[in-house]
Order: structure tokens, then C-alpha cells, then sequence
């Protein structure tokens, strides 16, 4: 971040994005050099075909600067009609951060000089050519955020679960339920290439024995943990009936999981009541239940770096609970 008096601003390609204001102005500045196709292409969705007409192409209206190896990879998977190919993902990956680097190098210093920066820190209360320092950044959106917003995915709540499960069972475990998440929101994607974008957009970390090759789907690894099934009518997701279910707690068995706070009747009840959610296959409402005992725990740093996926299978191991059908 550049701070110029009291105002500060972002000086980084992702956070100016993240700032719609402000990259606003950045951008009305790269038109100014006609210089803008770098950063459209960054903002740009995952479509192998578009991007290619668009950027990529020898007549593209917004042809990218990028190195002669990089294009010719990928014209010659255009050419070859490989719109699916996985291999796409790198490419565009690559590409995209090579425009990062362009931008950042290039155009960016003399848009913090120029007339339309000034003329919108003024507007925003500055001084025109006031001295700035350089400050710390802020910490960005959870990554889980960052990519629902980038695949434009409503169910955050899942998406952050599908991810954390990803990163820990691989891809194999997880395959077929990254497609039926993929389909509950309506993305015509291939659930592999989803899940190498997970990992280019660093929104999620590669998993143990993930090489970047399709594979499989294999048996889920408990029931428990499967993602809900979808209504074929309304495309919503069906939750499951746990009325009839009763949960017994084993407070020891509680401690050894991580939690603390496990004496008092109310601190019980957020536990069952996240593991009912969880059971139902309301996995927004597990993760809501999970973060209010998150914030009761704030200072138990092994709860805190626990992700709900993990609590769920730490719990089963250690056997912190029973269930039984209600009498």
C-alpha cells in the first residue's frame, strides 16, 4: 500500500482489482495509453475459446504482450481445437502472471504520477503531489472468498468445505464431488480443470500426490462428508431429515479433539448443534455454528487453525459422539 497523507491506496495488481473504485481510475488511465488489454485479460473468466479470440489470436482486438513461447503454445492448441485440453490452465496461468509482472513494472509507477491519479486523490480529500510511504498491505479476503467471487459461486459456505477437503484428500476423494458442486451452481466445467484453477489462482494449496493428470473419482471417504445431494427440479440442494437424531457428547473425548469450552450446557449445545447441522448436509449452517464456537475459543490456537472438515474427522476418531434414533 501507498499512503499519501491520511489516504491510502493499493499498489498491487490484485488488490487494485479488488478495489472496484480505484481500478476504475487504473484503468481509465491504461486507456489513455491504449494500454489496457494486459488488464482485461487478468479480469478475464476461464474460457479457453474467448480468451483466444479475444487476447491470444494474431487479429485479436486485444492481442496481450507476452513472450513469443507462451503464445505459440497456446495458438497451437487453438489451432489443434483443444479448447478442453487441462493444459490450458497452466498456459493461461502463466500468461496472466506475466501480465501481472508487465504491469506492475510498467505502467503502474507512471499511473502514480499521472494527472488522473492526482486528480482522484485530490477528489478524495489529498494534496496534489504530497510525498507517500510505503505502508503495510491489509490482509487480503479468505481465499475460499476470493474464488467464490472468481467462479461466481453463491454457496460459499461449500465452496470453503469442498476446498479444505480437496486439500487434504486429493483430488481422487474429492472428483466427483467438486462435479456436483460445479453443477448445484450451474458451471458447465470440468471438474478437474476446476480444480487446477483452484490451485493456479492459488485459492487452494496442491494437494499431496496431485500432478496436474485427470483421475478417477474413488468411494467417498465417509458418508458424513459427501456433499448433498441436488433437487433435479429446483437445482437445489436436498438437506437430510435429522429430527429423529439424537447426539450424545463425550466431553473428555471433546478435550482431546481441541475444544476447551466443554462444562457448561450452552457450550454442548453449539457443539451438537453444529454436528446436526453438518449431519443434515447444511454445510452453511455447520459453518456458521463452527465459527460462533471459533469466536467463544478465540484464544485456543489449535481450534483456531482446525478447519471444520478436520473437527469433523478428528471427532470421529477419537469417538467424541454418538448417535442414536430419538426414543
Amino acid at each position: 500500500m501507498l499512503k499519501y497523507g491520511n489516504l491510502t491506496y493499493p499498489n498491487n495488481i490484485d488488490a487494485i482489482i479488488r478495489d472496484k473504485r480505484f481500478l476504475n481510475v487504473f484503468f481509465k488511465f491504461l486507456k489513455t495509453e491504449n494500454n489496457e488489454e494486459n488488464l482485461l485479460f487478468i479480469m478475464a473468466g476461464f474460457n479457453p475459446e474467448k480468451l483466444y479470440q479475444a487476447f491470444l489470436a494474431p487479429d485479436a482486438k486485444h492481442e496481450i504482450n507476452i513472450s513469443d513461447a507462451q503464445m505459440t503454445e497456446m495458438r497451437q492448441m487453438a489451432a489443434a481445437g483443444q479448447w478442453k485440453h487441462p493444459e490450458w490452465v497452466d498456459k493461461v496461468a502463466e500468461a496472466k502472471w506475466e501480465c501481472k509482472k508487465l504491469l506492475t513494472f510498467d505502467p503502474l509507477p507512471r499511473f502514480f504520477k499521472s494527472k488522473i491519479f492526482w486528480d482522484y486523490h485530490v477528489a478524495n480529500g489529498g494534496t496534489r503531489n504530497e510525498a507517500f510511504e510505503k505502508v503495510d498491505d491489509p490482509p487480503p479476503p479468505p481465499a475460499w472468498e476470493l474464488a467464490a467471487e472468481e467462479f461466481g459461486i453463491k454457496n460459499v459456505a461449500a465452496l470453503r468445505f469442498y476446498i479444505a477437503k480437496f486439500e487434504r484428500s486429493g483430488e481422487q476423494a474429492t472428483i466427483g464431488e467438486a462435479a456436483k458442486l460445479l453443477r448445484s451452481e450451474g458451471k458447465r466445467m470440468n471438474a478437474h480443470v476446476f480444480n487446477k484453477l483452484l490451485i493456479a489462482e492459488g485459492f487452494a494449496k496442491k494437494p499431496a500426490g496431485f500432478d496436474g493428470t485427470p483421475t478417477p473419482p474413488s468411494d467417498p471417504e465417509d458418508p458424513m462428508d459427501s456433499l448433498p445431494e441436488l433437487n433435479e427440479e429446483t437445482g437445489r440442494e436436498k438437506l437430510v431429515d435429522v429430527s429423529g437424531i439424537e447426539i450424545t457428547l463425550h466431553r473428555k473425548r471433546l478435550e482431546g479433539c481441541g475444544f476447551k469450552l466443554v462444562k457448561k450446557t450452552k457450550d454442548l449445545e453449539r457443539i451438537e448443534n453444529m454436528l446436526l447441522a453438518y449431519l443434515a448436509k447444511d454445510r452453511q449452517e455447520a459453518m456458521k455454528l463452527y465459527e460462533r464456537i471459533l469466536k467463544a475459543e478465540k484464544d485456543n490456537k489449535e481450534l483456531q487453525t482446525t478447519s471444520l472438515v478436520d473437527m469433523m474427522k478428528k471427532m470421529r476418531e477419537k469417538k467424541a459422539f454418538e448417535k442414536s434414533d430419538a426414543a
